[in-house]
């Protein structure tokens, strides 16, 4: 305790940082190619995917039926968010 009363304490922080990933895309298919699996990274927390608003799963991989700007967010287990398209 300090001259005016107050608790003085040190605090130690650690700020940690997972590995963005790329999904590697654009990626040119057929028709024929479809359907494809999107393979996501491993080793996050989390993951959603999806074209603009819509949401479209929480696996680590998706399995695609037609061409689209698909999006990955993926959490590690500290909260924090990474994205790629």
């Amino acid at each position: 305790t300090n001259q005016c009363g107050s608790s003085i304490d040190q605090v130690e922080v650690e700020v940690r940082s997972a590995t963005p990933f790329e999904l590697g895309g654009p990626i040119e298919l057929c028709t024929s190619d479809y359907p494809y699996t999107i393979i996501g990274p491993s080793g996050y927390g989390s993951y959603i995917w999806s074209i603009g608003q819509n949401q479209l799963g929480q696996s680590k991989d998706l399995v695609v039926y037609g061409p689209a700007n698909y999006q990955l967010v993926a959490y590690d287990n500290n909260g924090c968010e990474f994205t790629d398209y």
